[in-house]
Protein backbone atom coordinates (compact mmCIF):
# COMPACT_ATOMS: atom_id res chain seq x y z
CA UNK A 1 0.00 0.00 0.00
CA UNK A 2 1.91 2.83 -1.07
CA UNK A 3 0.72 6.95 -0.10
CA UNK A 4 0.28 9.22 -2.32
CA UNK A 5 2.69 11.89 -1.08
CA UNK A 6 0.77 14.68 -2.50
CA UNK A 7 -2.40 14.20 -0.23
CA UNK A 8 0.06 14.36 2.77
CA UNK A 9 1.09 17.95 1.85
CA UNK A 10 -1.85 19.01 1.43
CA UNK A 11 -3.40 18.03 4.52
CA UNK A 12 -0.21 18.96 6.47
CA UNK A 13 -0.99 22.49 4.67
CA UNK A 14 -4.48 22.59 4.92
CA UNK A 15 -3.59 21.86 8.85
CA UNK A 16 -0.49 24.45 9.08
CA UNK A 17 -3.25 27.14 7.41
CA UNK A 18 -5.36 26.53 10.32
CA UNK A 19 -3.49 26.75 13.09
CA UNK A 20 -1.41 29.76 11.17
CA UNK A 21 -4.83 31.29 11.10
CA UNK A 22 -5.81 30.84 14.73
CA UNK A 23 -2.19 32.09 15.40
CA UNK A 24 -2.61 35.27 13.54
CA UNK A 25 -5.77 36.30 15.40
CA UNK A 26 -4.05 35.69 19.05
CA UNK A 27 -1.27 37.82 17.55
CA UNK A 28 -3.90 40.88 16.93
CA UNK A 29 -1.90 44.31 16.93
CA UNK A 30 1.18 42.80 17.85
CA UNK A 31 3.31 43.17 14.45
CA UNK A 32 6.23 41.75 16.00
CA UNK A 33 5.00 38.50 16.30
CA UNK A 34 3.03 38.62 13.22
CA UNK A 35 6.05 38.96 11.71
CA UNK A 36 7.55 36.15 13.13
CA UNK A 37 5.11 33.71 12.50
CA UNK A 38 4.96 34.27 8.53
CA UNK A 39 8.88 33.49 8.94
CA UNK A 40 7.57 30.21 10.39
CA UNK A 41 7.78 27.36 7.66
CA UNK A 42 4.78 24.69 7.54
CA UNK A 43 6.90 21.90 9.35
CA UNK A 44 8.01 23.87 11.91
CA UNK A 45 4.78 25.55 12.91
CA UNK A 46 3.20 21.70 13.20
CA UNK A 47 5.80 20.14 15.02
CA UNK A 48 5.18 23.09 17.69
CA UNK A 49 1.56 22.84 18.05
CA UNK A 50 2.03 19.05 18.71
CA UNK A 51 4.32 19.08 21.23
CA UNK A 52 2.49 21.69 23.01
CA UNK A 53 -0.51 19.30 22.31
CA UNK A 54 1.29 16.15 23.37
CA UNK A 55 2.42 17.96 26.65
CA UNK A 56 -0.58 19.81 27.61
CA UNK A 57 -2.65 16.36 26.48
CA UNK A 58 -0.97 14.43 28.67
CA UNK A 59 -0.48 16.42 31.87
CA UNK A 60 -4.45 16.37 31.51
CA UNK A 61 -4.57 12.78 30.90
CA UNK A 62 -2.43 11.38 32.71
CA UNK A 63 -2.21 13.48 35.81
CA UNK A 64 -5.07 16.07 36.50
CA UNK A 65 -8.18 13.43 34.90
CA UNK A 66 -6.92 10.27 37.45
CA UNK A 67 -6.98 12.82 39.86
CA UNK A 68 -9.97 14.08 39.33
CA UNK A 69 -12.11 10.83 39.20
CA UNK A 70 -10.09 9.42 41.90
CA UNK A 71 -11.97 12.59 44.27
CA UNK A 72 -14.80 12.45 42.34
CA UNK A 73 -14.80 8.48 43.15
CA UNK A 74 -16.72 8.94 46.60
CA UNK A 75 -19.70 11.33 44.28
CA UNK A 76 -20.27 9.05 41.43
CA UNK A 77 -21.95 6.25 40.84
CA UNK A 78 -20.23 3.20 39.79
CA UNK A 79 -21.21 2.85 36.60
CA UNK A 80 -20.55 6.14 35.54
CA UNK A 81 -17.18 6.53 37.05
CA UNK A 82 -16.70 3.21 34.84
CA UNK A 83 -17.70 5.92 31.85
CA UNK A 84 -15.51 8.47 33.05
CA UNK A 85 -12.54 5.82 33.20
CA UNK A 86 -12.99 4.98 29.73
CA UNK A 87 -12.83 9.06 28.53
CA UNK A 88 -10.03 9.35 30.33
CA UNK A 89 -8.38 5.91 28.76
CA UNK A 90 -9.29 7.49 25.18
CA UNK A 91 -7.26 11.25 26.36
CA UNK A 92 -4.86 9.25 27.12
CA UNK A 93 -4.20 7.57 23.70
CA UNK A 94 -4.94 10.62 21.90
CA UNK A 95 -2.24 12.16 23.65
CA UNK A 96 -0.15 9.54 22.78
CA UNK A 97 -0.79 9.37 19.64
CA UNK A 98 -0.29 12.86 19.52
CA UNK A 99 3.15 12.34 21.32
CA UNK A 100 4.19 9.97 18.72
CA UNK A 101 3.57 12.57 15.72
CA UNK A 102 5.49 15.50 17.42
CA UNK A 103 8.48 12.73 17.61
CA UNK A 104 7.68 12.10 13.90
CA UNK A 105 7.59 15.75 12.91
CA UNK A 106 11.18 16.47 14.35
CA UNK A 107 12.84 13.57 13.06
CA UNK A 108 11.57 14.42 9.86
CA UNK A 109 12.29 17.72 10.61
CA UNK A 110 16.14 16.77 11.65
CA UNK A 111 16.55 14.53 8.75
CA UNK A 112 16.17 17.46 6.18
Amino acid sequence: MSRDPSSIDEYKHLVATYIRQKEADMCRGQLERLNELERVSDDELLRKWAWMSAIAGAAASFLAGPLILTVLARLLPPLLLLFFWAVVKVAMAASLSMFALAFYLTRQMSSH
